[in-house]
């Protein structure tokens, strides 16, 4: 098993969920959604609105994905910047969005180019979490983590086009008594769908 100090590492560089019904893509039912091809003139970085953000379904939290260029070269890696804002009167704690990076990219972050999905294909880990994965938000806060997409782990996603990224976030205590030894408890279960956001590879 490998440690979870590595495992920790590769979150801090940072399976579709049946209840992750927030939102649907447009043409959900043909596999894919629909792309528009980039007219040269978006910003470097995808703007803030809060129209981005989606609410859990009990209304707990929100979720919102930026990716952090909507330009970028074909063999680069997509970065995307996942948020969580906490929409309680009182904290509550929860896993972040990166927390587990496996799990985050290996089927919760969903990639669509012109074609088909693109979906994850790189190594399976065996491994462990820690504490530092989760964190517990006051009132209103919110927390904020960087994913990297990298093409050697998604076969594909090395052509020139139009993309789309979701991330369907899920939680549903898997760790719960692994991280409850550390003095972390109640922890937020449920799942959200982020909008999707674009970009073009070039």
């Amino acid at each position: 098993m490998r440690s979870a100090a590595i495992v920790f590492l590769l979150v801090s560089v940072c399976l579709l969920s049946p209840g992750c019904t927030s939102y649907q893509p447009p043409n959900a039912g043909a596999g894919k959604p629909t792309l528009t091809a980039g007219t040269g003139n978006e910003a470097h970085t995808t703007p803030s609105s809060p129209a981005e953000w989606v609410a859990s379904d009990n209304g707990d939290l929100s979720l919102r994905l930026r990716v952090k260029s909507t330009r970028i070269a074909a063999k680069d890696s997509i970065f995307v910047i996942a948020e969580i804002r906490n929409n309680r009167s009182g904290p509550v704690t929860i896993l972040r969005p990166c927390g587990d990076y496996y799990s985050a990219v290996a089927g919760q972050i969903k990639i669509w180019n012109q074609d088909q999905q693109i979906k994850y294909t790189g190594p399976k880990y065996d491994y462990e979490l820690t504490a530092e994965a989760f964190v517990t938000l006051e009132a209103n806060k919110i927390v904020t983590d960087t994913l990297e997409l990298p093409v050697r782990n998604f076969a594909g996603s090395d052509k020139a086009g139009a993309y789309l990224v979701r991330y369907d976030y899920t939680y549903s205590g898997d760790w719960d008594d692994t991280v409850a030894k550390k003095g972390v408890k109640g922890i937020w279960h449920g799942a959200m769908c982020s909008r999707e956001v674009s970009l073009q590879k070039e």
